[in-house]
């Protein structure tokens, strides 16, 4: 019995070598790309009905001074952004700023206006929805975390909507375009609380706010600020 085995090589022969190659799912990379396509549609889809909307609204005699407050983008950037991460959030958000400017000047010029496109106010306003796309979306997407980034980007969009409907309210009176900022800032105030799920984190939120406020402010006149310097000096 030794002299047949003598001389032979044991062979060893592992689990994994018998195992089959691991399936790789042909379709799963089309799945994903599909699903990051449709995720990148409705905030596109959205801005371009709220650029439309906007448009309307300009030439409504009930409803202009939605086209001329800021609070209805503020709150279509936040819902395109809110629990999402923060880098996909602030990306969704500046495609549906960035659609609701396009459209809004596109449909005042071809279905409302016979003038010429406002190729001016379409590349400021543009300009202004891509760097506050990028804030609002990240701003959005901490709306109702606990600790103090969500207080803090809590009170930022509040602060935000309270300095437009103060801008309103001080320039023209209590108008459709400040009761919708108020509104949404109580939505806002009301949906973080619930989230978080603590009263301490609702007063502090209110605390931060009334800073926020006054920064919200300056944000908010600042485009029109630098659109009146700039026309004045072309």
């Amino acid at each position: 019995m030794g002299d047949r085995t003598r001389g032979r090589t044991p062979v060893s022969i592992s689990r994994a070598t018998l195992s089959p190659p691991p399936r790789v799912a042909s379709g799963s990379g089309h799945r994903r790309a599909g699903t990051r396509a449709i995720g990148l549609f409705w905030p596109v889809l959205f801005g371009s009905i709220s650029g439309v909307f906007g448009a309307y609204c300009y030439y409504s005699a009930s409803l202009r001074s939605l086209a001329h407050g800021l609070g209805i983008w503020i709150v279509v950037a936040v819902l395109c952004a809110v629990r999402r991460p923060p880098p996909q959030a602030a990306i969704q958000a500046i495609l549906a700023l960035e659609s609701a400017v396009l459209l809004f000047y596109l449909s005042k010029h071809l279905l409302f206006d016979s003038y010429s496109l406002d190729l001016f106010n379409l590349t400021l306003w543009a300009s202004a929805a891509l760097v506050g796309g990028a804030a609002l979306g990240a701003a959005g997407s901490c709306i109702g975390k606990q600790g103090w980034l969500g207080v803090g980007a809590t009170a930022l969009v509040i602060g935000l909507l309270l300095g437009d409907a103060y801008r309103r309210a001080h320039d023209y009176g209590v108008d459709v375009a400040a009761a919708l900022d108020m509104i949404a800032a109580l939505s806002i105030l009301d949906y973080h609380s619930y989230n978080s799920r603590s009263l301490r984190q609702g007063l502090a939120v209110i605390g931060v706010t009334i800073p926020m406020t006054v920064v919200g402010y300056v944000l908010i006149v600042l485009p029109n600020w630098l659109q009146q310097i700039l026309l004045e000096r072309l």
